[in-house]
């Protein structure tokens, strides 16, 4: 299995030198640094470990909360401002972390720093960190590969700073609706095991056959009653079930074709929701000066989905041969017809970043209205259901005693 070397060597001039170098062994990674014609002065493995951390530091280290939203976005504009201002990394992270000091982000400057410093690059370090995901470390190593890690940093803010945005309003909309269901499902469980019990004990004193909606709500009373604790269980099981089909290839396959593609409503919303992703990071890729088929290859990591990432790298392969990128969408499921029209103009005018642009500011907009569209309709779905199981319940009690008024005294 081979490990990460960080090196100190120097050149036959006497300037000196340092990276990281990966290797079976350290005999092998020091015979490497000979063949590049260096002299080396030092050679250790890339351990986790910071410089002049102790064990206890590193156990507070492991209890560290990981970066929310907020806190990734902060970083991103900081350091988009300072390495535009023309700050090298490790002295713009040298500088947030003193002028933020403690807290999360602080800490974040302070672990990345330490890397930096033995030799990792800023994607390297920010692949150990927990909250930046696979779009944002793929991003950072194209713009670090391509020279414009201020420019992709900048950009990559404006698209962090969108998603929080429609998040928080998604959630600040979801609090009523949220609040609404559990009070409505609270009350059908009181109504279940509290007040409908007393009325079966009344219809049994009476001996009297009552209506068969009655029967029925009397019947889920008992269960709510006798057999609450296979709620959990099923939850669980369910769980366990999911956990398994994500584990097995060819269920996790099959889980991802209903997803992408047979799923009513829900499928159109998530190949949107990755296509938007996907031509949001191929604009900010060819912006910095990254070629097609390189950023093809980038953007295979990016998305969570194995059968996105096959057709993707399917794409990465075929326009290597020269062909063109819209025909070879064109003969995929997973991209939109605008997807291809859009990206077909892109190529014909020399100008696919701004066609990947424009493919994900118009599938974002929409995506944002549809979630606006579902969240209004939600909050009178819910009453409406609730109100309906809610009547339901109270019509079967009413009609069961009704029927009282045929019984002889």
């Amino acid at each position: 299995m081979k490990e990460q070397y960080f090196y100190k060597a120097y050149k036959r001039d006497g300037s000196e030198v340092k990276g990281l170098v990966e290797a079976s062994s350290r005999e092998a990674a020091l015979r490497w640094v000979k063949d590049q014609g260096l002299i080396p002065s030092e050679l250790r493995p890339l351990e986790f470990k910071a410089p002049g951390t102790s064990w206890l530091g590193m156990l507070k280290m492991k209890k560290r909360k990981s970066l929310s939203s907020q806190d990734v976005l902060f970083f991103t504009k900081q350091m988009a401002v300072l390495l535009k201002g023309g700050l090298p990394i490790d002295r713009a992270l040298k500088v947030l972390s003193q002028s933020l000091g403690g807290g999360k982000a602080g800490d974040l400057c302070t672990r990345v720093l330490a890397w930096i410093e033995k030799g990792a690059s800023l994607s390297e370090a920010l692949e150990r960190e927990e909250g930046f995901s696979a779009m944002y470390i793929t991003l950072v190593r194209a713009g670090e590969q391509s020279g414009s890690l201020d420019m992709v940093l900048e950009r990559l803010s404006c698209y962090l700073e969108e998603e929080l945005k429609t998040k928080k309003e998604v959630l600040s909309a979801l609090i009523y609706p949220s609040l609404l269901l559990s009070v409505g499902l609270i009350s059908v469980y009181l109504l279940l095991v509290v007040v409908i019990p007393r009325f079966s004990i009344i219809f049994s004193d009476l001996g009297q056959e009552i209506p068969l909606p009655t029967k029925i709500m009397l019947a889920l009373s008992w269960l709510a009653r006798k057999t609450w604790f296979l709620l959990p269980l099923g939850v669980l099981l369910l769980l366990g079930l999911l956990k398994y089909a994500s584990d097995n290839p060819s269920w996790r396959r099959r889980g991802e074709g209903w997803l992408l593609y047979r799923l009513p409503l829900v499928s159109t919303f998530v190949r949107k929701r990755e296509l938007s992703r996907f031509s949001r990071a191929m604009a900010i890729l060819l912006g910095g000066g990254v070629t097609l088929s390189r950023s093809l290859e980038l953007v295979t990591t990016i998305s969570p989905f194995q059968k996105i990432k096959e057709e993707l790298e399917r794409l990465a392969e075929d326009i290597k041969k020269g062909r063109s990128l819209s025909r070879l969408m064109g003969g995929s499921p997973l991209f939109l017809p605008f997807c291809l029209h859009m990206v077909e103009v892109g190529e014909e005018t020399g100008n696919l970043e701004e066609a990947f642009s424009n493919i994900a500011t118009a599938l974002e907009e929409d995506l944002r209205e549809g979630t606006k569209r579902f969240l209004n309709l939600l909050e009178p779905s819910i009453i409406l259901f609730m109100g309906i199981v809610i009547g339901s319940m109270v019509i079967s009690m009413l009609l069961a005693i009704f029927s009282i008024n045929d019984i002889g005294f």
